[in-house]
């Protein structure tokens, strides 16, 4: 069972509904109570993979190779265990909205810097041009 909890009454019947939770022997319970943290917007998702297609036909390199590259050049890496190897990932889905922003904003600065290619936000005045060229 998950439920978030937005207000002292949220937490009051959170409680109440737990507390006449039965507990049986043996049976292992997790319970947590963490604050939410919002992962990225599907509008930043959009915009990073819109970048990445841009970055691939300004290059020719292949738009996979851009993502990878991007990723493991600007966001922290991540252990995961996968069978019995630990290994690293570059993962956009477990960035914050704030995270995913800098991220955005690193990739912008760096795009211009060492390849000359403008990437234009929603917020620039010929973003739906840029948009039709791109997409």
């Amino acid at each position: 069972m998950k439920i978030i909890v937005k207000t002292q009454g949220d937490l009051k019947r959170f409680i109440d509904l737990i507390s006449g939770r039965k507990i049986i022997d043996g049976k292992k319970y997790r319970a947590e109570f963490t604050t939410l943290q919002i992962k990225r917007t599907l509008d930043q998702n959009a915009l990073f993979h819109l970048w990445c297609n841009v970055v691939s036909q300004e290059t020719g390199q292949p738009t996979d190779d851009v993502k990878e590259y991007v990723k493991q050049k600007f966001i922290p890496e991540t252990k995961r265990k996968i069978f019995d190897d630990e290994i690293t990932v570059y993962r956009t889905r477990d960035l914050r909205i704030s995270e995913f922003g800098h991220l955005l904003d690193l990739f912008k600065m760096w795009a211009w810097d060492y390849l000359g290619i403008l990437l234009l936000t929603l917020e620039d005045k010929n973003f739906m041009e840029f948009y039709e060229t791109y997409r």
